[in-house]
Parts: structure tokens; C-alpha cells; sequence
């Protein structure tokens, strides 16, 4: 990997090579989590068409930061759940040939913001209940994070959401919406590279042992402080959530890193220029 292109480039060429690992991890949790009542029959009738409808743009990212996008359909099917995913990650700094949210000395480590489009969810937010829908949500976000470790070569992929803020409102293109803050205790995607690193891993990059700034041992456990807006949109028939998340963690001297704080305003700025347009 060269170039943030090439990242980008790799990254769409490997998503068929980890989709399996994904689904399974998926199809376990999902047996476990009906609760997710998306099941088929129940979507909205033009549900199968809505999100090729919808286009997000990240808008101007800010330094440090690249962007791509991917189908969800294949890793979503266990949940009976089809959209996209559009996502900014931290890229590689140059010389280091892994990407920023790979490096423990990075803020950007273990960070992401995004939004998933998906087809349907009215069943969800139809009652109005504000419990109801945040419940669906931290099950999907603990389903979504630990298909991820999995698929990043973790054997024992945890995520557990332990604790939420209150609602509070933000502008997110043009219109109020609900968001949370919450807290949920895991483990980090970092593998070790070598000829047994998943297809994805090898894809972001690994740092070599050598090339650690901060010590810590492979998929350690940490702490992603994240903060979710998702909302029923009528008109589209899509549920949107908008997710961005930072990582804190103690590293092997005991020294703890938390990057909260750092990207608490980058966060807010990547918001206000996230806009969401129907396409014809």
C-alpha cells in the first residue's frame, strides 16, 4: 500500500474475502437477537429499493482522515437487514504503511464516524418509544463491532454497551435529530502481521511489535466512546444511523490514552458537513 488510494482500493477488493467470516459471526449473534425485528415480511414495502435512493457525502474530511463506502446486504443477512455502510476511518501516515486507526499512538486509533442507510425500520420506531428504539440500537452496534474483530482475526470478539447519556439534539442536515452518547467496553482490532492476519487486517496494515509507539498486546481490551443518532425517515423508508466513536485504553505501562476528548470537536465539524440527498 502506497497511497491512501491504494488503501481505499484494497479495502473493496478484500470485503468479498471477509463477508463469509462476517456472516457467521452475525448468524451467532443474530440467533441470539431477534430483538433486531427486522425479519422478513415486515419491512416497508418499497424497502428493497429505498437506500439505492440515498446518497451520503462525508463532505471535506478533515486531515487525517479518508472515506469509502460498502454494500451491507451480505454481512447484514442473518438480521434480515440490507443498506450501505459510508464510513471515514484514520488513513496510513506516511512513512507507516498501515492506516492511523492501527497506530495506539494515534487519536485516530480504533476511530471511526459514519452512517449506515437501512432498507426498512419502521417497525422499530412506530411505537415512539424512545427505550425501544435505543435497545435496538445497542444490540446493532454490538453486533456490527464484533463482527468486525472477528473478521480482524479476534477469537473472542467482545462488545457489550454498559452505559448511555441522556438524549440530546443535534443538527444533522438541516434538521434536529436525537443523539446518545454511549459507552461500550471492548476490544481493539489490532492483530500482529504475518502469513495468519485475516484478508481484512492485512488490507488496513498491522505494526510490527518493533513499530509500536505505545505497548500494547494484540486485540486488548479497550473502551469505544461513542455517540449515535438514528431516526425512521418516512419519505425514504430508511432508518439512518449516524456513529462516531473513540477509543480509550490503557496501554501495557499502565499509561491510559484517551482520545475522547481530542475528537470530540472534529466529530461535531464532521457532522455539520454530513448531508444526505435523494437520488432519481
Amino acid at each position: 500500500m502506497s497511497s491512501k488510494t491504494d488503501l481505499l482500493a484494497q479495502h473493496i477488493r478484500c470485503a468479498a474475502l471477509v463477508t463469509l467470516v462476517i456472516i457467521s459471526v452475525f448468524a451467532t449473534a443474530a440467533s441470539r437477537s431477534a430483538a433486531l425485528g427486522l425479519a422478513p415480511g415486515h419491512q416497508d414495502a418499497q424497502a428493497t429499493t429505498s437506500v439505492a435512493k440515498v446518497h451520503i457525502d462525508l463532505g471535506q474530511l478533515p486531515s487525517g482522515w479518508t472515506k469509502s463506502e460498502h454494500v451491507m446486504d451480505p454481512i447484514w443477512q442473518p438480521l434480515n437487514l440490507t443498506g450501505m455502510n459510508y464510513f471515514a476511518f484514520g488513513a496510513p501516515v506516511p512513512p507507516n504503511q498501515f492506516a492511523a486507526r492501527s497506530d495506539p499512538s494515534s487519536p485516530l486509533y480504533q476511530a471511526w464516524f459514519g452512517v449506515y442507510v437501512i432498507n426498512g425500520g419502521r417497525q422499530i420506531f412506530v411505537s415512539a418509544d424512545p427505550a425501544k428504539e435505543y435497545e435496538w440500537l445497542v444490540k446493532f452496534a454490538e453486533l456490527d463491532q464484533s463482527a468486525w474483530l472477528a473478521a480482524m482475526g479476534d477469537s473472542n470478539p467482545q462488545a457489550k454497551g454498559v452505559q448511555h447519556s441522556g438524549p440530546r439534539t443535534v443538527i444533522i442536515d438541516g434538521s434536529p435529530r436525537t443523539i446518545y452518547d454511549n459507552t461500550i467496553t471492548s476490544h481493539s482490532d489490532l492483530g500482529v502481521p504475518g502469513p495468519t492476519s485475516t484478508p481484512l487486517s492485512r488490507m488496513l496494515g498491522m505494526p510490527s511489535p518493533s513499530e509500536l509507539k505505545v505497548p500494547v498486546k494484540p486485540f486488548h481490551p479497550l473502551t469505544l466512546r461513542g455517540s449515535y443518532a438514528f431516526w425512521y425517515d418516512s419519505y425514504r423508508a430508511v432508518t439512518f444511523v449516524v456513529y462516531m466513536c473513540a477509543s480509550s485504553f490503557r496501554a501495557d505501562d499502565g499509561t491510559l490514552h484517551d482520545n475522547g476528548p481530542a475528537l470530540a470537536p472534529i466529530f461535531q465539524k464532521m457532522i455539520e458537513r454530513l448531508t444526505i440527498t435523494t437520488v432519481p
